[in-house]
C-alpha cells in the first residue's frame, strides 16, 4: 500500500479538518507553529497504534474528538476474509468514491488519558435494506437472509461467506436495479468486520519518524543566551543609575 492522503481534525492546532496530499516526494513548508510536526506526529499515532496525549486535543474542538484519516492506493490485488478464499477490495465494496482505501481512527479527547474509540473503513457500500453490512453476518445468518430474499444459491459454496455475499449483492442488483451505494463508515471492531482489519493491518506501509531536531525548553542555550545578552545590554544602559544607587546604599 502507499499513503496518498492524510486528514487530521481536532489534533493540536487543527480545529477543522486539514488535508495533506502525499506524493512520491512530499515536503511540508511553513512558518513555526503552523502544524508541520503535528501532521507527522499524527501519522505516527495512526501507524504505531498510539494515542494522543491530553495536551494534544485541540481546545477549540467542540466534540473534543481527534480524527486521523489516511487514504491508500496501490492496494494488494487480493484480500482474504474467509479462510483461504481470496477476494478483492472492490468486490467487497471497501473502497471510497476515489477508489482508495480510506481508514479513520477516532480518539476520545474528553478522557483524562485520550484513547482510541473506533477504527473505521469509509467506503461506497451497499445501503439497500437487507443487503447492507453483510460483513457483520456470520455464515448461518448470511444463509438465512439469502433464503429469505429468495437468492439463487445454485452453484454457490454456502460455507464460504465471500461467495454468499457476492450472490446476495448480485441478486439485489438484478432485482432492484441497484445496491444504492453510499458513503458508509464500517466499524472494523465489530464482529464479522474484525477480519477486515486483521488483513488491513498486515498490509499497511511502514512509517518511521526521525527527528533531526529535539524538543526545546526555556533552559536550552538557544533560549537562554539571547535572554542573558539582553539582560547585560539592559544593565549597561542603567549603569549610571545603578552606580548612584550603590553609592546611596553605602
Amino acid at each position: 500500500m502507499r499513503l496518498e492522503r492524510v486528514r487530521v481534525q481536532g489534533f493540536r492546532c487543527f480545529e477543522k479538518e486539514t488535508e495533506l496530499l502525499v506524493d512520491g516526494f512530499t515536503a511540508i513548508l511553513g512558518r513555526n507553529d503552523v502544524g508541520k510536526s503535528s501532521l507527522l506526529e499524527a501519522l505516527q499515532i495512526f501507524f504505531d497504534d498510539g494515542a494522543p496525549d491530553a495536551g494534544d486535543v485541540c481546545t477549540k474542538a467542540i466534540d473534543k474528538q481527534v480524527r486521523i484519516i489516511c487514504e491508500f492506493a496501490d492496494l494488494p490485488s487480493q484480500l482474504v476474509l474467509d479462510a483461504s478464499h481470496p477476494t478483492a477490495f472492490a468486490d467487497e465494496y471497501l473502497l471510497n468514491a476515489r477508489g482508495l482505501l480510506e481508514i479513520h481512527k477516532v480518539y476520545d479527547g474528553l478522557l483524562k488519558t485520550p484513547k482510541l474509540t473506533g477504527t473505521y473503513v469509509m467506503a461506497e457500500h451497499p445501503s439497500a435494506v437487507g443487503f447492507n453490512n453483510l460483513h457483520e453476518y456470520k455464515n448461518a445468518q448470511l444463509k438465512t437472509v439469502a433464503e429469505g430474499f429468495g437468492v439463487d444459491l445454485a452453484g454457490v459454496q454456502k460455507s464460504i461467506n465471500t461467495e454468499l455475499r457476492r450472490a446476495m449483492w448480485a441478486h439485489a442488483e438484478k432485482t432492484y436495479g441497484a445496491l444504492m451505494l453510499k458513503p458508509t463508515l464500517l466499524d472494523v471492531n465489530k464482529d464479522g468486520n474484525k477480519q477486515i482489519w486483521a488483513q488491513l493491518k498486515d498490509a499497511l506501509p511502514v512509517f518511521a519518524l526521525f527527528k533531526a531536531d529535539r524538543p526545546s525548553t526555556d533552559q536550552d542555550s538557544e533560549a537562554q543566551d539571547p535572554i542573558k545578552a539582553a539582560v547585560v545590554e539592559a544593565l549597561k544602559q542603567q549603569e549610571a543609575k545603578l552606580e548612584e544607587l550603590r553609592a546611596e546604599v553605602e
